[in-house]
């Protein structure tokens, strides 16, 4: 008995590590290839919330808050949440 685990004992360890590999290696990517960006935007940052239609409800708010001048003159830099998260 001993000497056939001995003999199969490699065997299975061999197996066992390929078997291991194989099912960790069946993953999907989860990830969104969004294409090459542009880091610039020749505008105001109202006009880039406005012509992506991910921010128009961003740039709905902006506009009843009155900060259209804020937006549009000054040079800031405003981190914007998309529409799924409002």
């Amino acid at each position: 008995m001993k000497n056939s685990i001995k003999k199969y004992f490699p065997l299975i360890v061999v197996g066992s590590f390929f078997l291991t590999l194989m099912i960790s290696s069946c993953k999907k990517e989860y990830f969104i290839d969004g294409g090459p960006s542009k880091a610039q935007f020749d505008g105001t940052v109202l006009q880039y919330l406005e012509s992506n239609p991910k921010f128009d409800s961003v740039s709905q708010i902006v506009k009843l808050a009155g900060l259209e001048d804020v937006f549009n003159n000054e040079d800031i830099t405003f981190f914007a949440p998309t529409d799924e998260v409002i």
